[in-house]
């Protein structure tokens, strides 16, 4: 058996802040993989892109991502209070804050959970909840973490 005095953990915090301490550590960044892209290092591999184009083109990329992101942290927030609640949907399916609000409104949880429903009605989750994760995601991309 070896002795071992020096591990830690890093935690991604995806969506949700991660309440660790040493030896155990979380990413500002919503994704870890975000910590990974180098920019000049992207560029040297690419053929004639620089680095700040490289960084615009993810940084517009991303902000398509915003909505949903924003749906999936409102399931979360949901889920922490029930379980059984839907599955997060596909990036494909949220494309824009329409299309978030419509596959919300296509889940149909009042009739599937009605005790569930007087709290998590559809203007508090598609409304309230979704607009604050959505501009919390927002103002995340534009801060860079």
């Amino acid at each position: 058996m070896h002795n071992v005095d020096s591990v830690f953990g890093f935690a991604n915090r995806d969506f949700g802040p991660v309440e660790l301490g040493p030896p155990l550590f979380s990413t500002h960044a919503h994704e870890i993989e975000d910590e990974l892209l180098d920019f000049d290092a992207l560029s040297a591999l690419a053929v004639n892109e620089t680095a700040a184009h490289i960084e615009a083109k993810l940084k517009t990329i991303a902000t398509t991502m915003v909505p949903w992101i924003a749906v999936v942290a409102a399931l979360q927030q949901m889920k922490q209070s029930r379980p059984d609640l839907p599955t997060s949907p596909a990036l494909a399916d949220v494309v824009d804050s329409t299309s978030a609000r419509a596959w919300l409104k296509r889940l149909n949880y009042p009739a599937k959970h009605r005790d569930f429903v007087r709290e998590w009605t559809l203007e508090h989750l598609a409304g309230t909840i979704f607009a604050q994760h959505e501009e919390t995601a927002g103002a995340a991309l534009t801060s860079g973490e």
